[in-house]
């Protein structure tokens, strides 16, 4: 088996929000839908550019995995989402980190 990279669909808040109330308004009782971005993105990237809006010079440090069953790859399939309640994340990675930063 290759090697899995440890990445994940991070969605922002506000995203998660807006999806809630229009799955109230447009869902259909008893289903589910994933909220994402659909986009994966590595720890690194995300360090990265949390270090680039906070002008951090330092190195990320890295610590051993604490879970045996962790989940190394999520990337959420939105098309259900999309298609039954109009939802598409309004947020990328940069611009959710960057408004965390702002109201901080």
């Amino acid at each position: 088996m290759g090697m899995v990279h440890k990445k994940r669909d991070f969605v922002y808040v506000d995203d998660v929000v807006r999806a809630t109330i229009l799955a109230m308004e447009k869902g259909k009782p008893g289903e589910a839908y994933n909220v994402g971005t659909g986009v994966p993105v590595s720890f690194n990237e995300v360090f990265k550019v949390i270090s680039d809006e906070l002008n951090y010079k330092g190195e990320p440090k890295y610590v051993p995995m604490p879970y045996k069953s962790y989940q190394m790859f999520t990337q959420a399939d939105t098309k259900k989402a999309e298609k039954e309640l109009g939802f598409k994340a309004s947020y990328n990675l940069k611009e959710g980190v960057r408004d965390i930063i702002i109201t901080l």
